[in-house]
């Protein structure tokens, strides 16, 4: 807090609890000042940061989990309610594309899109069908197409607009030629601080995934594989 005279700032101030911030006479300029308390004022936090700092109040030590393997950043990552840790996870999962693991005792947050670290032989894989018919060494799954979303909302806080709630979104075309069957819009609340631009990327990258993850495939290994993670990327 300001000494008073200081930055022309008057003896009377006022602390707003809601903004956590200090309401003040300027003697230089006339009117009145808002300082706000707390903020960043050194760019963004780190995503590793942000997710080590939940970890910690989830109780975990620092030997219990990684968060090395995270990049990138925000401004900010707002936790408004009281709620658990695998809930603030699972948003901020949403936001940037990671997956958490358990691998050698420890909690692991790993990116997605990692380099192969291992590729599998068709002879390795088991026989799915039940039936003893050569081929089938996997179970094909393909998600309705009614049920994707045809636009991905994204709500955040506005870092460029007094912190007020905001929404970027991205969307597929359904005219003038429709590019698939479905109408429905999903809206995902990331309680982050950011820029709309930054938002629209999200949506955007949501709403490829979705599509793109829409076919999945499941095969039985033998214990040869049994070193690999749930989020190891193989050919």
């Amino acid at each position: 807090i300001a000494t008073p005279g200081s930055w022309g700032i008057t003896a009377g101030q006022i602390y707003d609890s809601v903004s956590q911030s200090i309401v003040c006479g300027d003697s230089a300029n006339g009117g009145f000042d808002r300082i706000y308390l707390g903020r960043n004022t050194n760019g963004q936090y780190d995503l590793s940061t942000i997710m080590a700092d939940v970890c910690d109040r989830a109780d975990l030590t620092s030997g219990q989990y990684d968060t090395t393997e995270l990049t990138g950043g925000i401004t900010g990552y707002v936790i408004t309610r009281m709620t658990s840790g695998k809930d603030v996870i699972a948003s901020l999962q949403q936001a940037f594309f990671f997956d958490t693991v358990e691998s050698d005792y420890k909690i692991k947050f790993v990116p997605r899109g990692q380099a192969p670290v291992a590729t599998i032989e068709t002879i390795d894989m088991a026989e799915m069908s039940g039936k003893g018919n050569d081929g089938d060494y996997w179970v094909h799954t393909r998600a309705q197409e009614q049920e994707l979303p045809m636009q991905v909302n994204i709500k955040f806080m506005d870092e460029n607009n007094a912190y007020q709630d905001n929404v970027g979104y991205a969307k597929r075309n359904i005219s003038p030629i429709q590019t698939m069957r479905s109408l429905h819009k999903e809206t995902l609340d990331l309680s982050i601080i950011t820029d709309i631009t930054t938002a629209q990327n999200i949506a955007a990258k949501w709403l490829f995934t979705v599509w793109t993850e829409r076919d999945s495939y499941a095969t039985a290994l033998g214990w040869q594989y049994l070193y690999l993670d749930p989020t190891d990327n193989v050919t």
